[in-house]
């Protein structure tokens, strides 16, 4: 690969990661277990909270909704 492609890839895997951290901050802020998220979204939480998983803005919108929290916020450094 690519030296630039290897840094793009290390972005991104920062991104999903930061995004990954953020969504368990505000679930907890809220006083919400993964299963109860789970319940509210019908996403597997556990799995967005790993940093191994590559969501899409719908996916990261639905979650923001149920944590009544800006979208923004969970892409937020």
């Amino acid at each position: 690969m690519h030296p630039s492609g290897r840094n793009k890839r290390r972005k991104e895997i920062g991104l999903i990661q930061c995004v990954a951290k953020n969504i368990a901050k505000f679930r907890l802020k809220k006083k919400l277990s993964q299963e109860e998220l789970r319940n509210k979204t019908g996403l597997e939480v556990a799995r967005c909270e790993s940093g191994k998983y590559d969501m899409t803005l719908t996916t990261i919108g639905i979650l923001a909704k149920h944590l009544e929290i800006e979208s923004f916020l969970l892409l937020k450094k």
